[in-house]
């Protein structure tokens, strides 16, 4: 258990660098290269210390740890839909019991859905959390670095297709967006929902715009609609994230000036009906408007909600 001991010892000082920026990076390359052993959910880890217990993050009303395989991530990074940050820790012998908290010291630490599970960052990397009790086994293997020279804030913003790679970036930075100038956006504002489900109000927008050493740009735009409070969190000059306790629904938009980098099938609008969505049970889809593409994040809206939300996006 030494490689459990050296992952808690390390982890603190790495997230302690990033907790200032950690509210504004919401793509993260993620390769698995370190390997770590941790036992199941609840066990005690006795190579981590005295009653310790794995690595766990309490989000959406659930609690989640870290994964005992951790998959490589790269090209996925659209799929992630930024929830928050972490607001509070516990002892590492304790599960968290509240919202954004964990056990571990990890305060300001951005937290992603990734379909059914969890995504934290840490120092450009991302490490995967499944449901409490799901896919936990004894030898997981946690953690990547980037390439040498590509600046970790840059590689969490980039977006591009999969015909680029994280090397060719120059740059890359993320503005926060009112709803007027969201759907006011050049080309990809055309290709939100002109027309929300009932209960749905905008939420949260953000534009994503990366620009690769030979001068080629590529644009994100991600949008996030929900019912309850009808309050988006945050100003026009910061990272603005719904309040998971004010939002009974929510689902996010995607829209890329790009193919975005995936292996799923990339669907017509034509082909989203009922079963299509319950056969994808959740997953992010992707829809292709000639040059441009929609990326949907289902996140906990039903599929009326969603087959409404599509019908009213403009093809052409």
């Amino acid at each position: 258990m030494e490689e459990a001991v050296r992952y808690r010892r390390a982890v603190r000082p790495r997230w302690a660098t990033i907790g200032a920026i950690a509210a504004c990076l919401c793509l993260v390359i993620c390769i698995a290269v370190v390997p770590y052993l941790a036992e199941s959910a609840g066990n005690t880890d006795a190579g981590a210390g005295a009653g310790d217990v794995v690595p766990m993050v309490y989000v959406n009303d659930s609690l989640y740890q870290i994964a005992a395989q951790q998959p490589d991530l790269t090209g996925q990074e659209n799929e992630f839909v930024y929830l928050g940050e972490i607001q509070s820790s516990v002892s590492e012998s304790q599960n968290p019991t509240e919202n954004f908290q964990a056990n571990d010291d990890i305060a300001g630490a951005a937290v992603y859905q990734y379909g059914e599970d969890i995504v934290v960052l840490l120092d450009g990397q991302c490490w995967l959390y499944t449901l409490y009790g799901e896919g936990q086994g004894a030898d997981a293997e946690l953690g990547g670095t980037l390439p040498d020279g590509v600046d970790s804030v840059i590689a969490s913003l980039a977006v591009y297709p999969a015909t680029e790679t994280i090397e060719d970036v120059a740059d890359a930075a993320v503005d926060s967006l009112s709803e007027a100038d969201a759907y006011g956006v050049d080309t990809l504002g055309e290709y939100l929902p002109t027309s929300l489900p009932d209960g749905y109000h905008f939420g949260t927008a953000n534009l994503y715009e990366t620009t690769m050493k030979d001068g080629t740009k590529y644009d994100m735009l991600r949008v996030q609609y929900a019912t309850g409070s009808d309050t988006a969190q945050g100003g026009a000059e910061e990272e603005l994230a719904a309040d998971p306790n004010a939002s009974g629904k929510s689902f996010v938009v995607f829209v890329m000036n790009y193919e975005p980098a995936t292996e799923k099938q990339i669907y017509a609008a034509e082909d989203m009906t009922e079963r299509l969505l319950e056969e994808l049970d959740g997953d992010t889809f992707h829809l292709s408007y000639g040059a441009i593409y929609v990326g949907i994040s289902p996140d906990t809206a039903t599929s009326d909600d969603i087959l409404a939300a599509v019908a009213s996006i403009k093809g052409e």
